[in-house]
């Protein structure tokens, strides 16, 4: 159940962040608050498993920063949103899923001749589409 929820909020960003290339912060700051409250009245509510949970969002937030937000910080937002729902391990390896379909999309879109190195494009459909595999058996394709 946690991860069709997980999986509703990022169809949610995901249109979001491909209408706009932009999250607002009150929905994303909701999902947060939301995600943390189910997180600590289920029963592996514990503090390392918190930690866990957030991980990947965090190393996001902060390669954001490091990078001027050339990552936008929505992303790491999200990550650690769905994280709640997905725990650790999970939701870096949507990360990773999400990594490998953008790289595909961009070696795509620079061979077309459309893409150019300042040019840039919403990630969170990437981790959409990539949750949407692993909800459905199929892995990241």
């Amino acid at each position: 159940m946690k991860q069709w929820i997980a999986w509703g909020i990022l169809s949610i960003f995901a249109w979001k962040d491909f209408r706009a290339k932009e999250l607002p912060f009150p929905w994303l700051l909701a999902a947060f608050l939301l995600g943390a409250v189910n997180f600590f009245f289920s029963d592996d509510g514990t503090f390392l498993s918190a930690i866990q949970c957030l991980l990947t969002g965090c190393l996001v937030l902060l390669l954001s920063r490091a990078s001027r937000e050339a990552i936008g910080s929505g992303d790491g937002w999200v990550l650690m949103d769905i994280g709640w729902f997905l725990g650790g391990a999970e939701t870096f390896a949507l990360f990773l899923c999400g990594l490998f379909l953008a790289s595909v999309w961009s070696a795509v879109w620079l061979l077309s001749g459309k893409g150019g190195r300042k040019k840039s494009f919403a990630f969170v459909p990437f981790l959409w589409i990539a949750e949407t595999g692993l909800l459905l058996g199929g892995g990241c394709l």
